[in-house]
């Protein structure tokens, strides 16, 4: 049987799944990414590299039009996905999304439109192209307000205002970041967060888990940048299905039959109808989303990525192919500004029990920046027991072994 030929775009760490699930399953795997030494030499020699920035579209259209790829497939960005479904349909590679449905999480007007029409509960927004919109829209919904670009990804121009004089700072980062120049400004939901994760088979989701989410407040830099996920939550089970029922009303509104998926919610009420669903997004959350399902359910969310790309048949039942574990926590690293100079207590940590996989993303030289948005993300630890108080405990220990020392520079 001949070898099923996979283009993966990006060869960062929210990649690193499917490039390594792969190449386990045999397959020829080519990664598109021009930064020297971003897959450990190991795995590097098992894979064919492509040396095309993973955001130039031309070049990436130009290669995957003349090397005959089965699939192609992507993680972590909604602009990846988008480019990976644009590449799929110009080309005539097999991918897991439409070119529609891979846009709508970079279009968060009609996304909100499209959870509102659905009669799903959406946070009340308006598009605005200016402060002084945005001024006259933040009094009509009431401070404080969220503010994003209307086509962004990542939070990057994210932000949060309780009065005019923040807004004026918040909604300048946003229509900065945005392509369109537009920002959205959405109001300010009050409650716990929780991210929503899995895959949908045919139109019905299996695996789905929902996990705590902890970011940064309102007031503080990185706002809405997970930096803790926890799991089990304390949800009824009758609120989880309808989270779930929920999930695949939109993601079928969304034109999305087969596929993993990722959603970010707010919980105001464990009764129904007191959430907001904040976005829902067809691919592999960029928070280490396939390592996190993995570790709780046993699914391999990879493989099933890979496969629903390839337009193959499998049973989802047969991806469980791992023992989840009762309890998960996620962490992610921070750092402040600086130059990465040393990395100590890796090898004393990995030994802990309780400690499932701990990495560490920039390396000794690298500069590295204090958390602003998603990208900034220093590395994790994910520690998993019998309860969540196993693995906040193993984590603590665990936590206080690493060490990143970063020297300060002049702009730092």
């Amino acid at each position: 049987m001949k070898k099923a030929r996979v283009l993966v775009i990006g060869g960062g760490h929210i990649q690193l799944p499917l490039i390594e699930e792969g190449v386990k399953l045999g397959f020829e795997v080519f990664v598109v990414d021009d930064r020297e030494g971003i897959i450990e030499p190991e795995l590097a020699e098992r894979i064919q590299s492509v040396p095309f920035n993973r955001h130039d579209k031309k070049s990436i259209i130009e290669y995957a039009s003349t090397h005959a790829f089965d699939g192609i497939v992507s993680a972590g960005s909604d602009r990846s996905i988008k480019l990976m479904a644009e590449c799929a349909a110009q080309c005539g590679i097999s991918t897991y999304v439409s070119e529609a449905s891979a846009a709508l999480p970079l279009d968060k007007l009609r996304m909100a439109a499209l959870l509102r029409a659905a009669d799903l509960p959406a946070p009340r927004y308006d598009f605005v192209e200016s402060y002084a919109q945005a001024i006259s829209l933040a009094e009509a919904l009431g401070y404080p307000v969220v503010v994003k670009p209307v086509d962004g990804t990542g939070q990057e121009g994210v932000g949060a205002a309780a009065d005019p004089e923040q807004l004026k700072s918040v909604v300048k980062s946003a229509l900065n970041a945005s392509v369109k120049s537009r920002a959205i400004i959405q109001e300010f939901v009050e409650g716990v967060e929780y991210s929503l994760s899995g895959f949908i088979y045919r139109g019905q989701i299996a695996p789905f888990i929902a996990s705590y989410r902890g970011s940064p407040s309102r007031t503080e830099a990185g706002f809405g940048v997970a930096l803790t996920k926890q799991y089990p939550t304390d949800l009824p089970v009758e609120f989880l299905g309808q989270l779930r029922a929920d999930m695949e009303t939109a993601l079928q509104k969304m034109g999305v039959d087969t596929a993993p998926f990722f959603a970010q919610v707010i919980v105001t009420s464990s009764h129904a109808n007191q959430y907001r669903i904040i976005e829902v997004m067809p691919r592999i959350g960029g928070g280490e989303e396939a390592r996190f399902v993995r570790a709780a359910t046993g699914f391999n969310l990879a493989k099933a990525t890979l496969l629903a790309a390839l337009g193959r048949e499998f049973d989802v039942a047969d991806l469980i192919d791992a023992e989840g574990s009762k309890a998960v926590l996620l962490k992610f690293i921070t750092t402040g500004n600086g130059v990465l100079k040393s990395i100590s207590g890796l090898d004393e940590a990995r030994l802990l029990e309780g400690v499932r996989e701990i990495k560490v993303y920039p390396r000794i030289g690298d500069t590295v920046t204090s958390l602003n948005d998603s990208n900034d993300r220093a590395g994790y630890l994910m520690t998993v027991g019998e309860t969540a108080e196993e693995t906040e405990r193993a984590s603590a220990l665990a936590a206080a072994k690493v060490v990143l020392e970063v020297e300060a520079t002049a702009n730092g």
